[in-house]
């Protein structure tokens, strides 16, 4: 199983655990079918998104961490970033005073030196 979640090719997957490649094509197409390695995979892949869900969540972290306290140029990188990642870096004309602001800090995000 987890030479499969390797590279999701049941063929490699056997041939890297020891089967004679006229095996490996016999046994891939068998260990795929059966319902335990099913089940083995969709816990895997429901794993995988938690996991991938926080490390978006540590990213965002780090790039907030940075734009509040790293010097000035990572700050405004890491703000611009943050920016474009939720969606506030859009060109759509600024209605309210927040839309304002953003996309001043926008503008000058991109124009400040580094």
């Amino acid at each position: 199983m987890q030479e499969y979640l390797k590279d999701y090719d049941e063929l490699q997957a056997c041939l890297r655990v020891g089967f004679q490649f006229s095996f490996a094509q016999e046994f891939s197409r068998k260990f795929m079918q059966e319902p335990y390695v099913q089940q083995k995979i969709a816990e895997y892949q429901r794993k995988d998104s938690q996991t991938t869900e926080s490390d978006k969540a540590l990213v965002l972290n780090v790039l907030r961490e940075a734009a509040q306290r790293g010097p000035y140029a990572s700050r405004v990188a890491a703000a611009a970033k943050l920016a474009a990642i939720l969606g506030l870096d859009n060109a759509a004309p600024a209605d309210n005073e927040t839309d304002k602001l953003i996309q001043a800090f926008k503008e000058f995000s991109e124009k400040a030196p580094v």
